[in-house]
């Protein structure tokens, strides 16, 4: 089922409620990310590679 919530000032719709991406998302927006890898970044475009290790557990 199609979950609706809002991080910030953003409406997100993922597939299930306390998802992972929610997470990641909320954190990339606090700046509370782990930068791998920088492979672009100018002023209006920014690529990077980041941890996301800690959002997926092991069964």
């Amino acid at each position: 089922m199609i979950q609706k919530s809002k991080i910030k000032d953003l409406v997100v719709f993922t597939d299930e409620e306390n998802s992972k991406y929610l997470n990641v998302l909320n954190d990339f927006l606090s700046y509370n990310i782990n930068i791998i890898k920088v492979f672009r970044s100018i002023d209006d475009t920014k690529v990077m590679l980041i941890d996301t290790d800690r959002y997926y557990t092991v069964n």
